[in-house]
Formats: structure tokens, C-alpha cells, sequence
């Protein structure tokens, strides 16, 4: 399993689209958000270390989250 052998702040969540055909993203979906995990490593996997890889979406993000306040 790649949380036993990849650093946790090393791995980013990622799609298969438009790869995958689109009845195989229910499945898909429903594997991910069963799949048990602490709830800050996913927030880590599904957006913190892209954030923190890539400073420029940091700032987006930060834009977004003021604006809908």
C-alpha cells in the first residue's frame, strides 16, 4: 500500500480522466471516500500537498475561500 511506503506529504490525489470510462467513476468515488484514513491525511492527499507543492494554487485557493465568505 503506498501510505505504508510513500511519505504521507508525498502523495497527491489525481484522476484517470478522461481515461476512465464514465461509468467506472461511481466505484471510483465510492472506494476513495469509504477508504479509512484520519481525516487530515485526506484533507493532505485530496488538496494540502498540491497546495503546498505548488505555491501559485496556495495563493488561488486562499483568493477563493475570502471571496466566499
Amino acid at each position: 500500500m503506498a501510505l505504508d511506503l510513500i511519505p504521507h506529504d508525498h502523495i497527491l490525489f489525481g484522476s484517470d480522466f478522461p481515461y476512465a470510462p464514465l461509468p467506472a467513476y461511481p466505484a471510483f468515488l465510492e472506494e476513495l471516500e469509504t477508504f479509512e484514513m484520519e481525516p487530515e491525511l485526506r484533507q493532505k492527499i485530496n488538496f494540502g500537498n498540491a497546495l503546498a507543492l505548488i505555491p501559485r494554487l496556495s495563493k488561488l485557493a486562499k483568493n477563493e475561500r475570502v471571496h466566499h465568505l
